[in-house]
């Protein structure tokens, strides 16, 4: 246990800490917000429970947070912000509330904004988990007593081999560790696989180590797109321009065109100029206002045909949350992440659509090919492997042709196990590639404190693909983004851990209550076999008749309020004036000014008094005779009421026993349908991400062939160059030769020999011109064509995207109107029936009606 602003690993059975080297730290703070101003809450302890899978080289972390309120007397609600590494998120919270834990429960975050809205005006104790921006998380505690320790937890996962937080200076800091070595798990250097059980199912993962490329040429023009929010200003400034240098001098032809932007954009640079030049431009930019990332793909878009590569400078938060859809066709994209909070998810998928690399330290990444993932087997047969009726899920999906970049912390796959036993697992790093078995049978099982890791791993990698599909087919996904989190109960922009204690929470908001809450039971027995009742005038309710009645009396007296104009009243000075000509004229002697004051005010008091109490007795004698037809009315109403409850009643046990009945038949057909939808919806994603790659090979393919074709080109014009040149040399030789016995006549004919030498020279300099020209023009001629066929197989891939959005849309269209019609259908059946029901009551009431006036 180590006390101090850094927190420390120290073994379990260590006597002597051990040094830490130096990380970055992010600041914990817990802070109760008053009337004016942020107290702190003081964090007495924390606790790390670190539970490893080593073979995979990741972490499951529980931290345990003992807060004390020493700044309210009273109860009070904190918020404690908990920036995280990046790549790092939030799995489960819990509070301990009178010595029992209460779980959160995942939910979509809009509906947890709204559920705490309501549970705070009814008075009750609510907190949700929200991520804000980036790896930023916050989370409210409630409720927090006066000089009494409260405690909270909450689980992490995370690859980081460090605990790189900074608490206050008298916080107590303690790690433990559940692996027999006692430390925490790195990504490991060669491949590794492990199993555990967790959400009722037996999941598994597999690492992959990274293979690097060797690299290739650089690129000749670079786009800089640069962030000058507020948020970017620091010391990391000076780092930047250093990587800066450092790529330009692998690379010295490269010219760098600069763009700025934050809630606008800016061509920097008047055209592409060397990195110094780039450099000088960035170091004279501002940093103020916030973040418009809808403004990168409008940059994008304007670039030239040139540029072959884009680095981005920004945190990748944007001030409203946006997430921008770049363009089908622009060049790698390379984000920068050199902050301690980034949007990481974001950035990466820009990178995945895109073919770029996350740059999280030097610059020269981006000048190799990307590794990738090129295939998945496994021993499935037959309909196992089509149709997963053995149950193996996995993520990457290994029926597809894959091409998943691969960044330097490696890959992991991971997915639900099944019948699958024998996995193997190919990457090309190049030209090389690369397989990697693994053996599911005797893969060794986690502890069980790390199981549920191998779930959310699996749950992360189905966000980052759903994430990277939505860039690449430019689609929003957010809606499967947010079923993933609820599923697996992590915390993401799209959806929130929801704090609720009591039983009527869940059920007044539609919340199923987790197994392991202590209010499971009673929510349980009240739920069984009844829906939610819908309490009409409670806080978004529909209001009752009462309740509008004085809505509507309100909006009135408002609207005659404001219709009305206030008449203007008389100077204090004009009416003591008239008082005292009145005095006058009347004989009365005068009075001195206050008590004449004093006698006006007294006199219009009584006048008020008189017509009060005129009016107090109208109106008693109107509400006398009001009250009286009202009771007259009021029995007559209730007697009539009665009656029609009565049969409304008749009515609405048979409307209800056929709405049971439909709305049963209604929830299955809906069911049925939305498997449909989804199983084709995965079809075309599938044959989508098919038709990209095979695009994206034969495009690589065909630029392979025309850098062939150059390469012979360029070797023939060596050899036919070499052969002028010997050709040249023989001929000097043997002019050379026959200077002996010729030398009394070669004087005479010197001049003769260099003229013709002169003349062939400048022969043989028109060939190589001409021979030149026309293997310019031809180059040109075929890179025009290559282009030309590059844009047709773009537009007919475009074609084909919109006719397959066309007939998914008809389809849909023609779904809607079948429902329609059955909808219709069913109305019209269920009017039937009520319509019957209503005239056999009618007949009977008729006839009990009939038989009484007989009796009569």
């Amino acid at each position: 246990v180590l006390p101090g602003r850094t927190p420390q690993r120290a073994m379990a059975d260590a006597t002597q800490p051990v040094a830490v080297p130096s990380v970055q730290r992010y600041p914990v703070s817990f802070h109760y917000f008053g009337e004016a101003t942020s107290l702190p809450v003081k964090i007495q302890k924390a606790s790390f429970h670190v539970c490893p899978a080593p073979t995979i080289g990741q972490n499951l972390i529980r931290l345990e947070l003992t807060v004390l309120n020493d700044c309210h007397p009273g109860d009070i609600a904190g918020k404690l912000k908990l920036p995280l590494p990046p790549g790092a998120t939030v799995c489960r919270f819990e509070f301990l509330r009178n010595e029992k834990w209460y779980p959160a429960t995942p939910v979509e975050a809009k509906k947890a904004k709204e559920v705490v809205y309501k549970e705070k005006e009814k008075g009750r104790s609510v907190a949700a988990t929200s991520q804000t921006q980036g790896n930023v998380f916050e989370i409210e505690v409630s409720p927090l007593k006066y000089q009494v320790p409260s405690q909270c937890r909450l689980w992490y996962s995370h690859s980081d081999t460090e605990v790189p937080f900074d608490f206050g200076a008298d916080t107590t800091v303690e790690v433990k560790h559940e692996g027999p070595e006692g430390a925490l798990c790195s990504p490991p250097s060669g491949p590794g696989a492990c199993l555990g059980e967790c959400f009722g199912q037996m999941h598994f993962a597999c690492y992959v180590p990274f293979s690097p490329v060797a690299a290739s040429g650089a690129p000749k023009s670079v786009a800089v797109l640069w962030d000058t929010s507020g948020s970017q200003a620091g010391d990391h400034l000076a780092l930047r321009f250093e990587r800066l240098r450092q790529l330009a001098a692998k690379c010295p032809d490269t010219r760098f065109e600069v763009w700025s932007f934050g809630i606008g954009m800016k061509k920097e640079s008047s055209g592409p100029g060397t990195a110094e030049e780039a450099i000088s431009l960035l170091g004279a930019l501002r940093y103020d206002g916030g973040t418009d990332l809808t403004l990168v793909p409008k940059i994008l878009e304007s670039l030239g045909s040139a540029t072959e590569a884009v680095m981005l400078f920004t945190d990748g938060m944007d001030n409203l949350d946006r997430r921008p859809m770049l363009p089908a066709s622009c060049p790698p994209v390379h984000c920068v992440v050199d902050q301690a909070s980034v949007n990481l998810p974001f950035l990466s998928s820009v990178c995945l659509s895109t073919g770029g690399h996350v740059l999280k330290a030097d610059y020269l990444p981006m000048l190799r090919p990307q590794t990738t993932l090129s295939g998945i087997q496994t021993d499935q047969v037959g309909e196992d492997f089509v149709m997963g009726e053995d149950g193996f899920v996995c993520c990457p999906d290994h029926r597809l042709h894959l091409q998943w970049p691969i960044g330097e912390e490696g890959v992991w796959i991971c997915g639900i196990r099944g019948g699958v036993r024998k996995l193997s697992i190919q990457l090309r790093a190049g030209k090389d590639l690369k397989e990697y078995g693994f053996d599911l049978g005797t893969a060794p099982e986690v502890a069980a404190g790390a199981a549920p890791l191998l779930g959310y791993l699996f749950a992360r990698q189905q966000y980052a693909a759903v994430e990277r599909d939505g860039a690449v087919m430019g689609m929003d996904l957010t809606k499967v983004r947010a079923d993933l989190a609820v599923k697996y109960g992590f915390c993401t922009p799209e959806s929130s851990l929801l704090m609720l204690y009591d039983s009527e929470q869940f059920v007044e908001n539609g919340i199923d209550c987790p197994k392991e809450h202590p209010a499971h039971a009673k929510w349980k027995a009240e739920t069984a076999g009844a829906s939610p009742e819908i309490k009409k005038g409670e806080i978004g309710e529909p209001k009752t008749e009462e309740q509008m009645n004085v809505v509507s009396r309100l909006a009135e007296e408002l609207q005659r309020y404001v219709q009305t104009p206030i008449p203007p009243q008389a100077a204090r000075s004009d009416h003591l004036e008239r008082c005292a000509r009145n005095r006058m004229a009347s004989g009365a002697p005068e009075l001195p000014r206050e008590e004449e004051e004093l006698r006006c005010l007294f006199t219009a008091r009584e006048e008020q008094r008189r017509r009060a109490a005129v009016a107090c007795r109208r109106d008693e004698a109107q509400a006398f005779h009001a009250f009286q037809a009202f009771a007259a009315a009021r029995a007559a109403a209730e007697e009539e009421e009665e009656q029609r409850r009565r049969e409304e009643q008749r009515r609405g046990e048979a409307f209800h026993a056929f709405q049971a009945f439909a709305a049963a038949r209604a929830a299955a057909a809906e069911e049925e349908e939305e498997q449909r939808r989804r199983e084709e919806q995965r079809r075309t994603e599938a044959f989508h991400a098919q038709a990209f790659a095979a695009a994206r090979a034969a495009a690589e393919e065909e630029e392979e062939q025309r850098r062939r074709e150059e390469q012979w080109r360029r070797e023939a014009f060596q050899a036919f160059a070499a052969r002028s040149a010997a050709a040249a040399e023989q001929e000097r030789r043997e002019e050379a030769e026959a200077l002996h016995p010729m030398q009394a006549r070669a004087a005479a004919r010197a001049a003769a020999a260099e003229e013709e030498e002169e003349q062939r020279r400048r022969e043989e300099q028109r060939r190589r011109e001409a021979f030149a020209a026309a293997r310019a023009a031809a180059a040109e001629e075929e890179e025009e064509q290559r282009r030309r066929e590059e844009q047709r197989r773009r537009e007919a891939f475009h074609a084909f995207q919109a006719f397959a959005a066309a007939r998914a849309a008809a389809e849909e269209e023609e779904e809607q109107r079948r429902r329609e019609e059955q909808r219709r259908m069913e109305a019209f059946h269920a009017f039937q029936a009520f319509a019957a029901a209503r005239a056999a009551a009618a007949e009977e009431e008729e006839e009990q009606r009939r038989r009484e006036e007989q009796r009569r």
